[in-house]
């Protein structure tokens, strides 16, 4: 495990990723079929000149209208940066403190909203219930393969928390907009700006509550809704992920972040800043399905000149901590079963 494979010459993507799919010349289906650089600059600068022309009317309108889904990370604290000080938006930054939230992200959270004047919201949904959800995906394949390629069924599962409780928010406050700190390479073109028809909004909600429900029954009802009961009258917010549409490199965002008093937690794997959960998804999605889940995120970063290739090689070949593994274990108090499954044995140790 973490021993990188084949890759492609150009974006390191790995060939035991399934989209991988390398041809002779070692190039990968992604890089393959990525569309002419001048296309995509010109469709990345008519949705960024849309996404300015929706910031200012929500600017001109009275009160707090846009949500952030904000994890603390480097990426949605810049996204918070370019809200706050390039488009002088009010926002409202939404922290779900999921039991595993670095106390450096914590931090990071707050010392940022308090600079860039931010309202802060931090939602702390019942742990046992999290800690439930979160076994389950260690344990149980809860979302289609599609899902899986892009990121582990641990993260899988708290996105569809994070989102479900940052739209219900949005709702219930009226907001106009809601921005997601997705990476580029996380967040395509084709959805980094519009705004969903409420059956579509409908069909999100219940895809996003459906795995929950497998793996909590009643008890996903702490983390989720239902648009037709709880909001039948509600218009729904657009939907912007800023990053795709102003890319900047890992080391420009760091750098003014850091400016701000941002530092990088110590507490989390080389493919986070936020979770301290990540290292544990990771290595049982690495386990499962032999390929990393940050691959085609890392590659797409890579791809847009975002990311140096041998800072992301590292990354997707670093190994764990096997007693970091097993001491989140223990915060879960995983089953011998999924224990085993994870190829872990026996409890950490107290410290002496």
């Amino acid at each position: 495990m973490n021993v990188i494979n084949e890759s492609c010459h150009r974006c390191t993507l790995s060939a035991s990723h399934p989209m991988a799919r390398l041809d002779s010349a070692g190039l990968c289906a992604p890089c393959r079929r990525e569309e002419p650089g001048g296309e995509r600059d010109d469709r990345r600068r008519e949705l960024y000149a849309r996404m300015e022309s929706l910031f200012a009317r929500t600017r001109s309108r009275r009160g707090t209208r846009v949500l952030l889904a904000y994890s603390g990370g480097k990426d949605s604290s810049w996204t918070l940066l370019q809200l706050r000080r390039r488009f002088g938006l009010n926002v409202r930054a939404l922290t779900l403190d999921n039991g595993f939230l670095s106390e450096t992200a914590s931090a990071n959270a707050a010392r940022l909203t308090s600079a860039l004047g931010a309202e802060h919201v931090v939602v702390r949904p019942p742990f046992e219930v999290l800690r439930r959800l979160f076994s389950k995906a260690l344990s149980a394949e809860l979302f289609p393969a599609t899902a899986l390629t892009r990121a582990s069924s641990v993260c899988n599962a708290c996105i569809a928390v994070v989102k479900s409780i940052c739209l219900r928010e949005a709702l219930a406050h009226g907001m106009d907009i809601v921005v997601w700190g997705w990476s580029p390479g996380q967040a395509p073109l084709s959805s980094a700006l519009f705004q969903p028809s409420r059956d579509l909004v409908a069909q999100m909600v219940d895809s996003w509550r459906s795995p929950l429900e497998r793996a909590l029954g009643e008890g996903a009802r702490e983390l989720s809704f239902d648009l037709r009961v709880d909001f039948p009258d509600r218009d729904m917010p657009h939907f912007v992920s800023p990053l795709a549409l102003m890319p900047a490199p890992e080391t420009q965002i760091l750098s003014e972040l850091e400016e701000l008093g941002w530092t990088q937690p110590r507490d989390v794997d080389s493919n986070s800043t936020n979770c301290r959960l990540n290292a544990l998804a990771s290595h049982q999605h690495e386990l499962r399905h032999s390929f990393h889940p940050y691959a085609l995120e890392t590659a797409g970063l890579v791809r847009a000149g975002l990311l140096d290739p041998e800072v992301a090689r590292i990354r997707m070949g670093r190994s764990c901590d096997p007693a970091e593994l097993t001491a989140l274990a223990d915060e879960l108090n995983l089953d011998g079963a999924t224990r085993r499954g994870l190829r872990l044995t026996g409890k950490a140790q107290p410290l002496s």
